[in-house]
């Protein structure tokens, strides 16, 4: 699989003298060998055995998958050493791989993508290493081959690197990873690479953290402009070590890989140096029992790759004292420095996606769920519809993932194809065979290669007949089912999951798509709804003005994915109306914003006896008088305001209460605004238009 003959070219670039080279300074690079297509393809293959041994078919699928989706030329590997900071910003050397797409004629600049590698004790396991390029080498090399430059650093501590690795510490696992791109650039610019600002960090369980973890820290340090972040993809992280994995961990006496403990005493301690004093005649066995003080100090803190001793329950390893201190004293050191590794509590500007598998054994779901409620409630009402960008999404895939490793594949898979749609380049594209297959519902939405939150029925009679297909094959590798059409069938997507769609035409060219379906993931509402009336009666408008991408089509659907009206028309208005089909009875439905590359669902009530009469506006949209009235007049003075879409109060005022009650709206802007009214301890709100 590689080449033996090791060009044992070692390029020796030294900038700047040591003291002086900055972070991200590139020391030294190495040419380690070339990687065919043919080889990626196998790779792939291999990785993906456990998945397609018993469904030949989808075997010969995912091989031909591979074959399209990765570019057609070779890749050439590099170990890079370069400069970089430990955990308190001390200049530090640190080593990784860069992985280059291989062209004689560069003809666009590329992105950088990021691979974080899981968790490893070795410090020789690393992938700057050949000797390592396994199963999961496979995963930065797939990103690669679809035209991106993929850094894949060691971390701190590990290969080359000065130190000890920091357990699942984001900031040096952020650093490490930060700087490697910042290596990789200068390197680029030696070997003629054109390279663009646009990043894409993503990983699995450690990796999974350190994406989270990279984009925190452009974003805490400012790099906004250095690093344009198109998309981060985070596979099963621990992104809230001291809360969800914390309690995950504690309460399971059997937790399967107890040597993460180990090593995350091992890295508090290396990082703050409190948890033993060494002054007061403490040492390591004030926490871990005789034997395994010597050899947590023999094997973990000399990063040999050694853990097969671990006791087969956890708390066998420790003395029983320590263990009641830590779990009873929420200001242990210990439980403090794993409270500094959090990444999951901040303001996330970016599109972010957690994937995770409800059979992990190691890493708790609950810790994505946890990130994605905390980080949408960052941001403001009138940013409504990028909370959909942060998601957390289940890849159990059905049985087919019993297991945390195994959960890795299905994950990168999912990364990769977000990442295909954030690249933002169509010449990264040059060198592929084949094309992308566009598959429409019978309303005529283009599904191919993004997700949907409903089910929809795919009518392929009009589309095999423009593209001259012959055949269309479905597999959804949730559930192992698989769908097979003819020219004259239909393919109903009933089921939720990830599809893997294969087409062939006429001339025999093979044609691919992806499609994730999942259930409505509607996020909170409550401070700012974009369905003007919710629930609706006859009609209501939905407000597109703080969406700010094209919108391809308007559905709602009932709950079981029947399409009950589609809007294709005149929808770059920042105000559509809805109008109530005779079909749409009382219930609940999924109004679909449809742009190119997402679906936004809206959670709409229809009711035909909804309570309109306990707060009413009229006329809407207004404009110059608007008049209001309660059913229900619970005080003597109505508390008034009006505010506009960033959330300033334009109107502010008292007015007596009485059954119809009017405010002058003149003086205000063309725009969307709401009405909020307090009415004794209740308050009130409706949304109107300002014409």
């Amino acid at each position: 699989m590689y080449s033996k003959l090791y060009l044992t070219l070692f390029c020796y670039l030294i900038f700047m003298n040591l003291a002086s080279a900055e972070q991200g300074d590139l020391i030294s690079y190495e040419y380690l060998d070339e990687l065919t297509h043919e080889e990626v393809v196998q790779m792939g293959m291999n990785a993906t055995g456990a998945l397609t041994e018993n469904n030949p078919d989808l075997a010969t699928i995912i091989e031909l998958y591979f074959m399209s989706v990765a570019d057609q030329r070779d890749l050439d590997v590099y170990k890079v050493i370069y400069e970089s900071v430990d955990f308190y910003d001390n200049p530090v050397q640190a080593s990784g791989v860069l992985i280059i797409p291989k062209h004689e004629h560069y003809v666009c600049e590329k992105s950088f993508s990021i691979y974080g590698h899981g968790t490893m004790f070795d410090r020789e396991a690393v992938f700057s290493r050949p000797n390592n390029w396994g199963y999961e080498f496979f995963l930065p090399v797939l990103l690669s081959a679809i035209n991106t430059i993929c850094a894949v650093p060691d971390y701190y501590g590990m290969g080359d690197g000065d130190g000890f690795h920091h357990h699942n510490t984001y900031k040096t696992n952020a650093s490490s990873s930060i700087d490697l791109v910042r290596a990789g650039r200068q390197l680029c610019d030696i070997l003629g690479v054109p390279y663009n600002d646009r990043v894409l960090p993503m990983g699995y369980s450690e990796g999974g953290t350190n994406s989270m973890g990279i984009i925190k820290m452009i974003n805490d340090y400012g790099w906004q402009d250095e690093f344009k972040v198109r998309f981060a993809g985070c596979g099963s992280g621990a992104y809230d070590l001291s809360g969800e994995a914390y309690d995950f961990i504690i309460n399971n006496p059997i937790y399967p890989t107890r040597q993460y403990i180990l090593y995350l005493l091992a890295t508090c301690e290396n990082i703050y140096g409190n948890l033993i004093d060494e002054d007061a005649g403490e040492s390591v066995s004030n926490y871990l029992t005789s034997p395994y003080d010597d050899l947590y100090t023999n094997n973990i803190l000399t990063q040999n790759g050694n853990t097969g001793w671990v006791a087969p329950y956890w708390e066998d390893m420790f003395v029983p004292e320590a263990i009641e201190e830590v779990k009873q004293n929420p200001d242990h050191p210990f439980r403090v420095c794993l409270e500094k590794s959090n990444v999951y509590d901040w303001q996330n500007p970016y599109p972010t996606y957690m994937y995770y598998c409800t059979s992990d054994e190691q890493v708790p779901p609950s810790g994505a769920l946890k990130t994605r409620d905390v980080q949408r409630n960052y941001i403001p009402w009138f940013q409504f519809w990028q909370r959909y960008k942060i998601l957390a999404l289940d890849i159990t895939l059905g049985g087919l993932i019993p297991d945390h490793g195994t959960c890795a594949l299905p994950s990168i898979f999912l990364q990769l194809f977000f990442m295909q749609n954030n690249l933002g380049l169509s010449c990264e594209y040059t060198g592929r065979t084949s094309q992308e297959m566009k598959l429409t519902t019978t309303t005529g939405e283009n599904i191919a290669n993004k997700m949907v939150y409903s089910n929809s029925s795919l009518d392929l009679t009009q589309l095999m007949k423009e593209n001259n297909l012959q055949s269309v094959e479905a597999y959804n590798l949730q559930t192992g089912n698989s769908y097979h059409s003819a020219a004259t069938k239909t393919i109903n997507f009933n089921e939720n999951g990830l599809y893997l769609i294969k087409s062939v035409n006429n001339a025999n060219e093979i044609l691919f798509s992806w499609l994730f379906k999942m259930a409505p993931d509607y996020v909170n509402t409550s401070d700012y709804d974009p369905i003007m009336t919710n629930p609706m009666n006859q009609s209501t408008k939905i407000d597109l003005s703080l969406l700010h991408e094209t919108v391809n089509q308007i559905a709602v659907l009932d709950k079981n994915g029947h399409e009950h009206l589609i809007l294709n028309d005149n929808l770059d208005r920042e105000f559509v109306e809805l109008n109530r089909t005779k079909s749409m009875h009382d219930g609940e439905y999924t109004v679909e914003i449809r742009t190119p590359q997402f679906n936004y669902p809206l959670l709409l009530k229809v009711n035909s006896l909804a309570d309109q009469k306990e707060f009413e506006i009229y006329p809407n949209p207004v404009e110059n008088v608007l008049s209001f009235k309660l059913s229900d007049i619970r005080s003597e003075m109505i508390y008034v305001k009006v505010i506009d879409v960033q959330g300033k109060v334009m109107i502010e005022n008292s007015l007596p209460s009485k059954e119809v009650m009017e405010l002058n709206m003149e003086n205000i802007a063309k725009g969307f605004y709401t009405l909020e009214i307090t009415n004794g301890s209740e308050v009130l709100s409706k949304n109107f238009i300002k014409h």
